[in-house]
């Protein structure tokens, strides 16, 4: 079975270079990859300098918990480690948003640029990344 999944991308150290390592990694671990746009967001909850932040959506046979494994060895493979977070740096996060239409991570809709990055994924999206 084929779903539709959004995946939330976010980085606030090195945030250019590794945004764009995660996206050559989902590009080849998802199908039919298409971006938002990457804005600069001010931190929610964390004491640090400010986020880029993205979404994702593809396609994928893989079930949830598979594509879980897979964003959190990912967000490793980038080098995000727990210390690093407590910190306030957040070398990759990579969060599955939307599974086949159903929200996931409640929390993380409620920031204020979520629908804002939502609206240009579903009006204008891109087939690469573009940083505004």
């Amino acid at each position: 079975m084929i779903h539709t999944i959004i995946i939330g991308i976010g980085s606030n150290f090195e945030s250019e270079e590794n945004v764009r390592r995660a996206g050559k990694t989902l590009t080849g671990l998802f199908h039919d990859c298409v971006w938002s746009p990457f804005i600069r967001t001010e931190p929610v909850g964390i004491c640090s300098k400010p986020f880029l932040n993205g979404l994702l959506r593809a396609t994928t046979t893989l079930d949830e918990t598979e594509i879980n494994r897979l964003l959190k060895e990912t967000e490793s493979q980038l080098g995000r480690s727990p210390v690093d977070k407590q910190n306030g740096k957040v070398t990759i996060d990579l969060d599955l948003m939307a599974f086949d239409g159903q929200r996931r991570h409640d929390r993380n809709w409620l920031f204020p640029f979520q629908e804002r990055l939502l609206k240009a994924l579903n009006n204008k999206p891109n087939n690469i990344i573009s940083i505004i």
